[in-house]
């Protein structure tokens, strides 16, 4: 038995493909708004960052224009969902998942609050949510080894990553601010490959992508709201928007390189254990390296 499309007019592979794009800028226009109109202030982790050569507070400054981030980003999502569409065209049809095809043959209760039917539906969201979390953990070590690659190899750095360094002071809409060849290889195919591999269906596809979207977004923008839950999720994990902050600081640049948990940080020593923190990074007056050419170095 086929699950019920979401919509009549839009099928579920095209809202998968579509579902990053969609949350991006949503969310993005939510810390947008929380910053125009001086909103949760006190959850603000960061000042706002200065326009290129108009501020001598280097520590508050970024080296492109918000506008030329804008565009940036709208043609490296038009080649994302490109590599999307192209890898849900060449997928075969995903099998049904066996939790949904129990949950919608199973027999009929004298209620919905039946014994049988909470057993069922819980069973139904442990599974589902456990694919999720199989698929964010393929995502996670994907982007980790590609992460971790390009800050160890000068060529790849100068060349690749150093375009999204150029955004010191991160910013909602800026978290894809990436060198065309890492928004495909690095970004994209790893939300891919977390689908093949755990065999995601389409509709678990549009939560999936949904939800690292979000979870992307969050780690760049300027607000660390208590009560957002990827802010909850990213305490859990020890990833959240401080750990990735400290990584687009000079002095921790060649740290901090998941971004859903920490335990390859763990494993291979490039965690932050140094002594500074964000705030310092706020309040401090000292020069941004060259997003070129620059790695950073440990405390």
């Amino acid at each position: 038995m086929q699950t019920r499309p979401l919509s009549r007019c839009v099928s579920d592979e095209q809202w998968a493909i579509l579902s990053p794009v969609i949350t991006y800028w949503t969310v993005s226009a939510f810390y947008e708004l929380l910053d125009y109109f001086d909103l949760c202030n006190k959850h603000r982790i960061r000042l706002r960052p200065a326009p290129p050569r108009e501020s001598g507070k280097l520590q508050n400054q970024n080296l492109v224009t918000r506008g030329a981030v804008f565009r940036h980003v709208l043609m490296s999502q038009v080649a994302q969902t490109a590599l999307l569409w192209a890898a849900s065209a060449s997928a075969s049809a995903s099998a049904q998942l066996p939790a949904e095809t129990a949950l919608q043959t199973a027999p009929a209760g004298p209620g919905p609050a039946t014994l049988h039917g909470l057993l069922h539906g819980a069973f139904n969201m442990l599974w589902l949510l456990s694919r999720q979390f199989c698929a964010l953990v393929v995502l996670d070590t994907w982007v980790f080894w590609t992460h971790y690659a390009e800050h160890r190899n000068t060529w790849l750095y100068r060349n690749v990553h150093a375009v999204h360094h150029q955004l010191y002071v991160p910013f909602s809409f800026g978290a894809l601010y990436n060198h065309w060849f890492e928004s495909l290889c690095v970004d994209g195919m790893g939300g891919i490959l977390g689908v093949w591999v755990i065999g995601l269906s389409s509709q678990e596809t549009i939560w999936f992508y949904a939800l690292v979207t979000a979870k992307t977004v969050e780690d760049h923008c300027a607000y660390d709201l208590p009560w957002s839950p990827f802010s909850i999720f990213g305490k859990l994990t020890g990833a959240d928007i401080i750990y990735h902050n400290v990584h687009h600081e000079r002095w921790g640049l060649k740290t901090n390189f998941q971004i859903y948990f920490t335990w390859w940080d763990r494993l291979l020593g490039s965690e932050y254990r140094g002594h500074r923190s964000i705030s310092d990074a706020a309040q401090s007056h000292e020069p941004r390296p060259l997003a070129r050419g620059s790695q950073g170095k440990l405390d």
